[in-house]
């Protein structure tokens, strides 16, 4: 059995917000392409940007080898930051990356949402009391967990050879680290 969020539909949803406030250089930060939700958000991400003419080059692209950016990922992402054509927003495609994007644009001076957009994956309590409160996509993880234990409930008491595969959606939380931008 497999539940899931539908993490193509998620990059889609982060990348077409970002691109409807008007911003045209969207950066995306996550993880690496071994792990299949970042390879999912990843793809999803793309097909929206592709979708809506936009071109991603590769200073646009940072992925991380962990669930979070090491020393050399984060310099790497201030130096994207103090380039001349850096981006506008940047979809942070987990709650880690999105606190080191926060991390980033504080060290040089980026004020988000005024001069840096951010959208990041997760809604913990954290998420809303971050400066700004973070615009995110919130995984139904109650729905989630509910699923999977009806979805085995089934099985054992069925003694069911289907395999069941359900995907959810995310929610966009709008919140203050997203605006309109260019």
């Amino acid at each position: 059995c497999s539940i899931d969020v539908d993490n193509v539909e998620l990059g889609r949803v982060a990348a077409d917000h970002l691109a409807s406030l008007g911003h045209t250089r969207i950066m995306y930060v996550g993880g690496a392409d071994q792990i299949s939700n970042s390879r999912d958000r990843w793809q999803g991400f793309q097909e929206a940007c592709q979708g809506r003419g936009l071109i991603l080059r590769d200073q646009q692209v940072l992925k991380g080898a962990g669930w979070r950016l090491d020393e050399r990922e984060r310099n790497a992402l201030i130096q994207i930051l103090t380039s001349p054509n850096r981006p506008t927003a940047i979809f942070a495609a987990g709650y880690y990356f999105a606190l080191d994007v926060y991390g980033a644009a504080a060290t040089v001076g980026l004020r988000i949402p005024d001069e840096l957009s951010v959208v990041g994956v997760d809604d913990p309590p954290s998420a809303a009391h971050l400066s700004p409160p973070m615009t995110t996509l919130r995984q139904p993880l109650v729905q989630l967990g509910h699923a999977a234990v009806t979805a085995l409930t089934d099985k054992i008491q069925h003694e069911s050879n289907i395999l069941e595969s359900r995907t959810l959606r995310a929610e966009l939380v709008i919140r203050r680290s997203s605006a309109p931008g260019g």
